[in-house]
């Protein structure tokens, strides 16, 4: 593992390594995996239930005139995760704490 600050090549495409080479211990990592799509969002995929409702207001109990959904909502996909062993992933401007 390198202390080199990692930046994707252009066009976004993300360098695969092995956990193992990056410094998780692999088993740890595939529970933490296993945790995440064993635990998903029970909100729908479209985020809107059978009857039209919003999940997000319903679960938050939002009434108000904010609450109003403004733009399309897409289907989101399954869960997905992103490891990150160091406390500063990214740094935007003159802050300090990890933006993740």
């Amino acid at each position: 593992m390198t202390d080199q600050p990692y930046f994707p090549a252009s066009g976004n495409a993300w360098d695969k390594i092995d956990p193992q080479q990056a410094g998780y211990a692999p088993d740890k990592l595939a529970a933490a995996v296993g945790f995440a799509q064993d635990n998903e969002t029970p909100w729908p995929r479209g985020f809107y239930y059978d009857d039209g409702r919003y999940a997000p207001n319903v679960d938050w109990n939002e009434t108000g005139p904010w609450s109003a959904v403004l733009g399309p909502v897409k289907e989101r996909g399954g869960p997905r995760a992103w490891c990150c062993k160091a406390a500063t992933c990214w740094r935007r401007g003159a802050t300090s704490r990890a933006r993740i």
